[in-house]
C-alpha cells in the first residue's frame, strides 16, 4: 500500500483530515455513556485494548459483557463488531454504542480494531480481522462468551470488511449463525458509477486512498465484497438508509438477491428518509428509526444466535 506521501497533497490533506474527524467521533462514541443515557456499570462490564497481536495498537479488540451471568449458567452469546470509516478513519471504539446496548441485553459484543489505509491495505485489513476473530475463539472461555453462537457484522466500510471476513473466514473456527451488514458497501464497481455526483466522488476518494497501487479492474475485482458466502445455512440480515448520500441503499439490494440465488436467509430492511448512519440519531425525528434499528438488530440476533434453552453449551 502506498504511503499516504505518495499520496497527491490535496488528496493527503483531505485525508488526514477524515483521519481527525475519525478519532473525533470514536473519543464521542467511546465515551457516551458518561453523557448520554446508555447502559453503564452495574449492566454492562467493558473490557478495553485487549492486543491481538504483539504490536497491539489499532490490533486490538474492546470487550462489552453483560455484567450478570446467565440465568441457565451458559456463556453469553456475542457480536464480533466491525467498525466503519471508509477504511481509513474510526476505530474500535466506534463499537460503543452497540456494544452497551446489547451487552445489557444479554449479548456480549467484540469490538475490533484494525489498522487503515493508506498505509495498510484492504488484504492487511482483512488479515487483521482474521487474526482477530481467531483470538476471541480463544478468548472466549476467560470472557465468558459462546464461541459457538455469535455472529459477525460491521456499518458501512466495515460492512465490506464484514463480508469479506465471511466469505474468506479462518479454517478450524466455528462458523457463525449470521452476518450483519449495516449501509456496508459490497460493490465497489457499481459505487464508482452511483446516480449521485456525492456517491460517485466519495467513492472515487475512498477507493483511491485505499487502493493498493493495483490497476483499477485488478483492484476492485481482487477486494469487492459482492459475492456468494461459503455457507447456504446462515442467515444474513442487511439495513440501510434509503436516503444514504454516501453509499447507494442499491449495494444492499444487490448483495441481498446475490445471496438469495445462492440459497442463503435474506432480510433486508430499509429506513426511508434515513442517510449514512442512520442508527446514531439520538434525536428528533431520526430517533424513532435508530430505536427500531437495535431492535430489529436484537430480534434477529435473539431468533438465530442467541441459544435456545434445550441447546447445549459449547
Amino acid at each position: 500500500m502506498p504511503p499516504a506521501k505518495d499520496l497527491p497533497i490535496p488528496q493527503r490533506i483531505f485525508a488526514r483530515g477524515i483521519r481527525e474527524l475519525g478519532h473525533g467521533l470514536s473519543a464521542l462514541a467511546g465515551t457516551a455513556h458518561l453523557w448520554t443515557g446508555l447502559p453503564d456499570k452495574g449492566k454492562v462490564q467493558a473490557i478495553r485494548n485487549v492486543p491481538y497481536t504483539e504490536r497491539g495498537g489499532r490490533q486490538a479488540v474492546d470487550v462489552f459483557l453483560p455484567a450478570k451471568t446467565r440465568a441457565d449458567g451458559k456463556p453469553h452469546p456475542f457480536l464480533f463488531f466491525i467498525h466503519g470509516g471508509g477504511w481509513i478513519m474510526g476505530d474500535r471504539r466506534m463499537g460503543a454504542v452497540t456494544g452497551r446496548l446489547l451487552a445489557s441485553r444479554g449479548i456480549a459484543v467484540v469490538s475490533a480494531g484494525y489498522r487503515l489505509a493508506p498505509g495498510h491495505g484492504l488484504a492487511h485489513q482483512l488479515d487483521d480481522l482474521q487474526r482477530a476473530i481467531s483470538f476471541v475463539h480463544q478468548k472466549a472461555p476467560e470472557w465468558g462468551i459462546d464461541p459457538k453462537h455469535y455472529a459477525l457484522a460491521g456499518e458501512s466500510a466495515g460492512g465490506h470488511l464484514t463480508l469479506r471476513l465471511a466469505q474468506e473466514f479462518p479454517a478450524g473456527l466455528p462458523k457463525p449463525r449470521a452476518v450483519v451488514g449495516i449501509y456496508g458497501l459490497y460493490d465497489f464497481d457499481s459505487w464508482r458509477k452511483a446516480k449521485t455526483t456525492q456517491q460517485r466522488l466519495a467513492a472515487s476518494f475512498f477507493l483511491t486512498t485505499v487502493k493498493a497501487g493495483d490497476p483499477a479492474e485488478h483492484f476492485l475485482d481482487k477486494h469487492h465484497a459482492h459475492r456468494e458466502l461459503p455457507w447456504r445455512d446462515v442467515p444474513v440480515l442487511l439495513l440501510h438508509g434509503e436516503a444514504d448520500g454516501l453509499v447507494p441503499v442499491g449495494q444492499s439490494h444487490k448483495l441481498a438477491k446475490l445471496l438469495k440465488e445462492q440459497g442463503v436467509d435474506v432480510t433486508v430492511k430499509t429506513y426511508p428518509g434515513r442517510g449514512h448512519a442512520f442508527n446514531y440519531s439520538a434525536r428528533g425525528s431520526g430517533r424513532k428509526d435508530a430505536i427500531d434499528f437495535y431492535k430489529t438488530l436484537m430480534i434477529f440476533l435473539h431468533d438465530h444466535v442467541v441459544p435456545r434453552s434445550k441447546e447445549k453449551a459449547a
